[in-house]
């Protein structure tokens, strides 16, 4: 595990429900007299590990969450790791965060979801590519690249590599083009 630490929580934003629920509890069983923070964390090829620590009632109690690496940026993977490591640790102190945290993470994109995604990306690094994504988006209009359906995905794919394509293929060598005795057409 690496050292580096993440963030130290007093009391976490609640900006989503899960967040509310864990801190909700935390708040009713210690009467707000509680604090959490990320130990350390390692990113491994498919998921993000953390270690995270409670403290409450003059103990500590460590323990690991975990989100696959899938599609969401790393700050929601983080949270998301991060959310699982406290609600782990809070069931250590006997604390019940309500049902199934794991629900909270939304499901992996699929595939071409991904590739939409890498698209995207590739057309807004290049100059005046947001604005130039943002008609894409209009064109099968839609506002985001959630609201398209996941039959359209290969019509707007395939639409983004057309448009936005590289400007030049590589050029051959010369060698290439020489017949295969090595001479030269003359």
């Amino acid at each position: 595990m690496s050292t580096t630490q993440l963030a130290v929580f007093t009391k976490p934003s609640p900006n989503s429900p899960a967040w509310t629920r864990v801190v909700h509890r935390l708040d009713e069983a210690f009467e707000r007299k509680w604090s959490f923070r990320v130990v350390s964390y390692e990113v491994r090829r498919r998921e993000v590990v953390v270690l995270g620590e409670l403290s409450a009632a003059g103990q500590v109690r460590q323990q690991f969450g975990s989100a696959r690496i899938e599609g969401l940026d790393f700050g929601e993977i983080a949270r998301a790791a991060t959310l699982d490591a406290q609600v782990q640790s809070a069931r250590l102190f006997g604390i019940e965060t309500g049902k199934g945290q794991q629900q909270e993470v939304p499901p992996p994109p699929s595939p071409l979801r991904q590739r939409l995604a890498q698209v995207q990306n590739a057309i807004e690094r290049l100059p005046g590519g947001k604005p130039a994504f943002r008609g894409v988006l209009r064109q099968f209009q839609v506002t985001s690249i959630e609201a398209i359906r996941e039959e359209d995905l290969p019509r707007v794919i395939s639409y983004c590599e057309e448009v936005y394509r590289p400007p030049h293929a590589p050029i051959r060598s010369r060698a290439a083009s020489l017949p295969s005795n090595g001479r030269s057409h003359v």
